[in-house]
């Protein structure tokens, strides 16, 4: 299915977080997140898993002002979603530039939201394969938070290959050894200096201490926030090939 043939069909569809109709064309990216961009090509990466262990995958370089869809009613659009950038805008601009950043509990939930908001949008993007499941869109719009079990983290990204990228799937390397139909999902954006990835798996949560204590020099969590105040960025930063191994977790496939 191309790109058009995914635009008809999500054109078709009801308000993807909340159900209601009419839906109204919007940017993939916030105007404020455009106008940074400028000219700077998003590539946008999505992979899913099959039931013989295949990653299918689906890639393609745009410039974000070029990327409209109809995927949400103009409540969800402009009132909810507008009050999220709004709130979202300065904190995130601050760490895309890579300035240090202290964030509140208040302010890692804001960021959160934002970054569930912004994914589900993006994996929505692709009907015919979206690993996001229905459930988690409308807990993000009825409690204005991440679907529950969700865990979700910053990290430094340093390397030079990447303005902007985008990954979405369900794959293995997030849920070793699960049970094959209930895979959950990971998300991952990068964004100049910020890099932001949210998991979902049961049981997920209660290995998240273990995970932050060995990897607290590469990744900060912000959901669900634990600390009053953390900072970003942290003290070691992620390279070109750690988007790489995120991007395409099973390996090489086929365009």
């Amino acid at each position: 299915m191309n790109e058009t043939q995914d635009e008809e069909r999500i054109g078709q569809r009801r308000c993807i977080f909340c159900g209601a109709k009419p839906l109204t064309k919007e940017h993939m990216l916030p105007k404020w997140l455009r106008d940074l961009l400028g000219s700077n090509q998003l590539m946008h990466r999505h992979g899913v898993e099959g039931p013989e262990e295949t990653y299918e995958r689906s890639e393609w370089d745009a410039t974000p002002a070029s990327q409209t869809l109809k995927l949400l009613c103009s409540d969800c659009n402009n009132n909810w979603g507008g009050s999220i950038e709004a709130a979202a805008k300065p904190i995130l601009l601050a760490m895309i530039r890579g300035e240090e950043t202290r964030l509140s509990r208040e302010e890692q939930a804001v960021v959160s939201l934002w970054m569930a908001k912004t994914m589900m949008v993006f994996d929505r993007s692709h009907p015919r394969t979206s690993v996001i499941p229905d459930d988690d869109l409308r807990h993000a719009r009825a409690n204005n938070e991440p679907p529950p079990t969700a865990v979700g983290w910053l990290s430094n990204y340093s390397g030079e290959k990447y303005v902007a990228v985008h990954v979405s799937s369900a794959s293995p390397y997030a849920i070793p050894g699960e049970n094959k139909s209930d895979p959950g999902w990971v998300s991952s954006l990068v964004v100049e200096s910020l890099m932001m990835q949210m998991v979902k798996r049961p049981g997920l949560l209660d290995d998240a201490p273990r995970f932050f204590d060995e990897t607290g020099d590469l990744n900060v969590q912000v959901w669900p926030p634990t600390d009053d105040y953390i900072v970003w960025p942290p003290t070691r930063a992620k390279d070109d090939g750690f988007v790489e191994a995120v991007s395409f977790p099973t390996g090489e496939a086929s365009r």
